[in-house]
Formats: structure tokens, sequence, C-alpha cells
């Protein structure tokens, strides 16, 4: 059973979309054969993230979460991915059970795009 939250993010996702640009990120995580994958585009500007877009396959937990994820992330610095918590996502949203493995892929994602700032950054500055 989704929450009603989970349920009206599912039906009606605000930030459902691709991003591009030089300065967009990119991370996917996820396999189609587990169930779900998530895709998340973020746009930087002066080391803040000025807009999150998500493309998801799966349950509407997973299309919620990194829904949830985009608002998060929107206007907080970069380098804050390198704190990224899953106990928002999971309290707001209701996850429990087997749909704590969308919080996990999330997780999974700001690891992966904070690696690719990083290593953008590494290549501007040499």
């Amino acid at each position: 059973m989704y929450s009603d939250t989970v349920r009206a993010r599912f039906m009606q996702p605000q930030f459902a979309g691709t991003l591009q640009g030089e300065q967009v990120l990119q991370a996917r995580v996820g396999a189609p054969e587990q169930g779900a994958v998530m895709e998340f585009y973020i746009a930087i500007d002066a080391q803040r993230i000025q807009a999150a877009r998500f493309k998801a396959y799966g349950c509407g937990a997973c299309i919620a979460t990194a829904d949830y994820v985009c608002e998060l992330l929107e206007g907080t610095p970069v380098d804050q991915l390198e704190h990224f918590d899953t106990q928002p996502l999971v309290t707001a949203l209701g996850l429990t059970g087997i749909k704590l493995h969308c919080a996990w892929l999330a997780s999974e994602a700001a690891e992966q795009l904070l690696l690719a700032w990083r290593q953008a950054e590494a290549s501007v500055t040499h």
C-alpha cells in the first residue's frame, strides 16, 4: 500500500524529464531486471544545483522517490551530495519493506553525481 504522498507524486510528478547542457551531470542507477531504474540529471551553476530532473522505470514508489529527490536537490550546494541522507525520503514518502530499495537507489545516484562533479571539477582545474 502506498502513502498519499507516493500516490500524488506518482500521478503528477513535478520533476520528470531531462536536462541538457555543458553543466549537466547525469547518474543512472538500478536495473530493469530488478524492477527499478532511476536516471537523474542535475544542472550546476556557481557550485549549486540549479535544476534537477529524472526519468524512472519502476513502481510508484520508484517514481515518487525520484521526484522527491529532485525537489530536495534543487537549490542545494553540489558538495552537499556527500551528505545525502535517505531518512527524509523514507519518512516523507512512508517507504517500508522492499520499497526502501528506492531510497537506496537514490543514495547511490547521489554518490554517482558527486563523483561526476568532482571529476568535472578536476578536469577544469588541470
